[in-house]
């Protein structure tokens, strides 16, 4: 068991004039949910509003990623931390991703137009159990998210509520 301790020191006047060292200790989660997902094969003509798939996925402690539909189901409630790295190819238009928290946009990618572009984002949110989170394309049509292992999708659980 991996234990992660944080310590708050407090002091206290009591009426002797001593102080009193008061610690307070955090522990890691119990339970281990932890995924990686990783595009191997370029993923091309993406829709607007369409997920980014990741067919790799080396980890998925938890089974919480569904690497079918390209989405995290939380499990338990907590604060996680999530991690996306997309590469753009070099095309016309400029590429925009987001990542989603249950169809709410968190945070967005760009990724330049007419060259090759590397995009990354790193978030923590706090979750439910059930709630969703996924990677999807934005504002523009027919987009390529280049694989060959280079954009990825990861997540843990930092602390269970």
């Amino acid at each position: 068991m991996i234990i992660i301790s944080f310590f708050i020191t407090t002091f206290r006047l009591n009426t002797t004039f001593s102080f009193e060292d008061v610690r307070h200790q955090r522990f890691a989660p119990e339970t281990l949910i932890a995924f990686t997902a990783v595009k191997v094969a370029s993923q091309n003509d993406v829709a607007r509003n369409q997920n980014i798939m990741f067919e790799n996925v080396p980890l998925n402690e938890g089974n919480a990623f569904n690497s079918q539909r390209g989405v995290f189901i939380a499990t338990k409630q907590g604060v996680f931390m999530f991690t996306v790295n997309l590469v753009h190819v070099n095309q016309p238009n400029p590429f925009h991703a987001a990542l989603v928290h249950n169809g709410n946009v968190i945070v967005k990618l760009h990724g330049e137009s007419n060259t090759w572009d590397q995009t990354s984002q790193t978030v923590y949110l706090t979750l439910a159990p059930g709630d969703e989170v996924y990677v999807r394309n934005i504002d523009f049509d027919h987009e390529t998210i280049y694989g060959d292992s280079y954009s990825s999708f990861s997540g843990m659980l930092v602390w269970e509520l």
